[in-house]
């Protein structure tokens, strides 16, 4: 035995027929032409392994053995499909049929008898054809060759006759199964006939009759890809690639027979004889004209001949669903596009579980389309599994599974055919619902592949319309909100066009809206909202811009908070800046309002505040006028109310001073202060100041210097009456002051926290008031020079205190920083 090309593609092809024979028996077990199936799957296999045994032979008497036994075996095989012809489509074999199924294999019987009768095989040798090992080489009797050749086509034809016939009688996918069954043994029977057999009864010494078992290959391709699962391949499909390349090859090799006989003829006339150059001319012509010609003749063919072109029917549904906005349009027109396709009725149904799930209403839709809602039906979970369900398929496994019938009968109570889910985000949303094509004929495996495709569409196209809806409901609402709120909203993109505008916006700058959009800001705006606008487009930082500018309409100032922010898109990419203006005419005049009224009060607080202040030296500089006329001479009356009179006269000195302080302040003398330094240098003053109670002074600075711009000695006044205050607030000997320091959005704040009795809730507002006080001695006039100082310097002063637990005093100053100075200095250069 030697192994060799032909030998190995026998034990291929044999070990592929038993594979798809068990494939298709383990698909569906119960079935009965799985069954039969996979029996004539093994007895191809067989079939094959012999052929590889005889192939492999290297001995003529074995060889000739073999050959007669693949002889025998192989006439068992006609019968074999045969009863598989009979019982497909059925559940089980039709007894009318077993005389058939006897006559056929006593004609096989007959076969085996003249397979080993002697004048079957005249003559047999072993040869290499072309140095290729392939096994032996047998000449046949024509006789009996004849009388096998005539037994197998016999039972060939009349099954191939019966398979035709119940094909006529059947509907759907069992005479789709039916056909691919016709197709498959009648390619093999062609095939073995007239390379297998055929040759043999005029050709003395064969080397066809060897290939006859590939015939099987054939054979199980076609029927596994028919019937496995139920899904059968596209009839229209197979049509369309034989009809397609057998007229191009007739059309192209009459193109290169005439374009060569017609160049040789030329040449010919002018006494040329050309030798091998028509011929590349002519094949050159052939492939220029093949790809134009191939996709034109197709065209042609799918639409005049199949009626069918998955191109055009994907970009005919995608148009109806993406291009049209009205639903009826979009229905109508996908119904018109399934009608044409598919051949089925205009009827469509569809169903969702919610009415949320679904952006229109039946009265939004044509006619032909039906809407319903159940989140009940057995649809749901069935469709979850293989996202399309036809009626017919689910009929034919009820047989065998009978807990189909549930999906027959939810199918009959809604008269539809076939259900397909509509996917969206990858879960089923909806049902669409189809009638059975007109003609009867089944949704073959492309059909069913082209509704998937539509499921996902739909379910996309639907999921881009509620999100339209959304989008568009939202930018009605804050449409609304902006042109109804009284701030003046405007943004611009990336280049300084207008981009969006709000009703108040045209009423704040009398400009109308389509005046606006698409224009420059620089262009459009009014001159004094530009500088903040430009800054900001300078530098596209978070930094949030704010300034008050004055307006001027009709003959009248306006003045208005404009804010600038910038515009960040979902992505955290800066796309342009937005603009807020506020009107505050009105509370800027209140805010002057206020402010009169607080001057006058502070002015009455003031004047009762020294009246008191001053009332209590003039009594005792009174008292000493009124007894000075009487007590003159008595030394030590004089001595008393003298010294009483410097005190007094000093005590209403340092009062004016401090008015004056107070309403007349000196200019600040502007410097660098190291703001570490300047609390250290404060503190050590402080205490020369404060040693009779045992106080205890803590210091937390930050490692490196903070710089602020200030004047030295007013703020050395600050932190002098802020500590002085905490030092008095302190009433046990375990006192405690913490002065800390650090940096929070550069800014420098500072914390002058003590242990001390606190301040009540109800005067904390008060506290900064001038001639507001406490303190048996004091102008009350401290705090209020303090908020004005730190005030000057562009910070902020406030206090957080509980009585009986201490007070924490913050004073913000904005950090200095060596940029602010070049450009204050470039800026005062020009």
């Amino acid at each position: 035995m030697v192994i060799n090309n032909l030998s190995i593609a026998f034990l291929i092809v044999s070990i592929l027929n038993l594979s798809l024979g068990i494939f298709l028996y383990l698909k569906s077990k119960r079935k009965l032409s799985n069954k039969i199936y996979s029996l004539f799957s093994l007895q191809l296999s067989v079939w094959t392994f012999i052929g590889f045994l005889t192939a492999s032979i290297t001995d003529a008497k074995v060889g000739e053995f073999f050959v007669r036994t693949i002889f025998a075996f192989s006439t068992f095989l006609p019968p074999t499909f045969s009863i598989f012809a009979f019982s497909i489509g059925e559940k089980k074999f039709p007894k009318d049929k077993l005389r058939s199924i006897l006559f056929f294999y006593i004609l096989s019987l007959i076969n085996v008898l003249v397979s080993f009768s002697p004048g079957f095989i005249r003559e047999c040798i072993l040869q290499n054809i072309q140095n290729i090992k392939s096994g032996p080489m047998v000449k046949y009797g024509k006789l009996e060759i004849s009388i096998y050749t005539i037994n197998i086509a016999i039972i060939l034809c009349y099954s191939l006759a019966h398979l035709y016939k119940k094909k006529k009688e059947k509907k759907g996918i069992i005479a789709l199964e039916i056909y691919y069954v016709f197709l498959a043994v009648l390619f093999g029977t062609l095939f073995t006939i007239f390379l297998g057999l055929l040759p043999l009864l005029f050709i003395d010494l064969s080397i066809t009759d060897r290939l006859s078992p590939f015939a099987s290959a054939i054979i199980s391709s076609i029927i596994i890809y028919g019937i496995a699962k139920y899904k059968i391949m596209d009839v229209a499909f197979v049509y369309e690639i034989i009809t397609l390349y057998v007229v191009l090859f007739s059309i192209l090799f009459s193109i290169y027979y005439i374009s060569f006989k017609i160049i040789t003829s030329f040449l010919s006339f002018f006494g040329i004889h050309p030798k091998n150059w028509p011929i590349f001319v002519s094949g050159f012509i052939v492939a220029v004209v093949y790809n134009p010609l191939k996709e034109k003749f197709r065209k042609v063919l799918r639409l005049k001949f199949l009626k069918y072109d998955i191109e055009m029917f994907t970009k005919k549904i995608f148009e109806v669903l993406f291009t049209f906005s009205n639903p009826k349009e979009i229905f109508e027109n996908l119904v018109e596009v399934l009608s044409n396709f598919l051949n089925i009725p205009k009827d469509v149904l569809l169903l969702f579980k919610e009415k949320d799930e679904f952006p229109y209403t039946t009265e939004n839709l044509p006619s032909c389309i039906k809407l319903t809602f159940d989140k009940d039906t057995i649809f749901w979970k069935e469709i979850e599994k293989s996202k399309i369900i036809i009626k017919e398929e689910e009929e034919r496994m009820s047989k065998i599974y009978p807990e189909k019938e549930k999906i027959v009968e939810d199918f009959n109570k809604i008269g539809y055919d076939v259900v397909i889910g509509i996917i969206e985000k990858g879960h089923v949303k909806g049902l669409l619902f189809l009638k059975q094509k007109i003609d009867g004929s089944v949704f073959s495996y492309r059909d069913q592949l082209l509704l998937l495709n539509l499921g996902y569409q739909i379910g996309i196209a639907i999921e881009n319309i509620k999100l339209y809806h959304e989008i568009i409901s939202t930018n009605l609402y804050i449409k609304s909100l902006l042109d109804n709120s009284p701030f003046g909203v405007i943004s611009f993109n990336e280049e300084g066009n207008v981009a969006f505008a709000n009703k108040q916006i045209e009423l704040f700058f009398e400009i109308k809206k389509e005046n606006l959009i698409g224009k420059n800001y620089k262009k459009v705006l009014p001159v004094e909202t530009i500088p903040l606008i430009e800054k900001k487009f300078e530098n596209l930082n978070n930094e949030i811009l704010s300034e008050e500018i004055i307006l001027k309409k009709n003959n009248k100032n306006y003045v208005f908070r404009e804010i600038v922010v910038p515009f960040i898109d979902e992505y955290n990419k800066k796309r342009g800046v937005i603009t807020i203006f506020s009107d505050i005419t009105e509370i800027k005049k209140l805010q002057e309002e206020i402010k009169e009224k607080e001057k006058f009060a502070s002015l009455g607080v003031m004047a009762a505040g020294v009246a008191h202040e001053i009332k209590n030296p003039l009594v005792a500089i009174k008292t000493f006028i009124d007894l000075f006329p009487e007590r003159y001479h008595d030394k030590e009356f004089r001595d008393v109310y003298s010294k009483l009179l410097q005190d007094e006269v000093r005590r209403i000195n340092h009062l004016i001073e401090q008015i004056l302080l107070f309403a007349n302040p000196k200019p600040l003398k502007i410097e660098e202060i190291n703001l570490i330094e300047m609390l250290k240098t404060t503190l050590i003053l402080w205490r020369f100041q404060c040693q009779n109670k045992n106080i205890k002074i803590f210091e937390n600075y930050p490692e490196s210097n903070i710089i602020i711009k200030g004047d030295r000695e007013k703020l050395k006044e600050v932190f002098f009456n802020i500590l002085t205050n905490s030092y008095d607030a302190i009433e046990n000997e375990k006192g405690v002051i913490v002065v800390s320091l650090e940096i929070k959005n550069d800014n420098a704040e500072i914390c002058i926290e003590d242990n001390g009795k606190g301040i009540k809730k109800e005067i904390i507002d008060k506290i900064f008031d001038p001639f507001f006080t406490t303190k048996d001695k004091g102008t009350g006039l401290g705090l209020s020079i303090v908020t004005r100082i730190v005030e000057e310097h562009g910070g902020k002063v406030y206090v957080e205190s509980e009585e009986n637990k201490g007070t924490k005093v913050y004073i913000k100053f904005p950090i200095f920083k060596k940029e602010e100075l070049k450009n204050e200095i470039f800026d005062g250069y020009k």
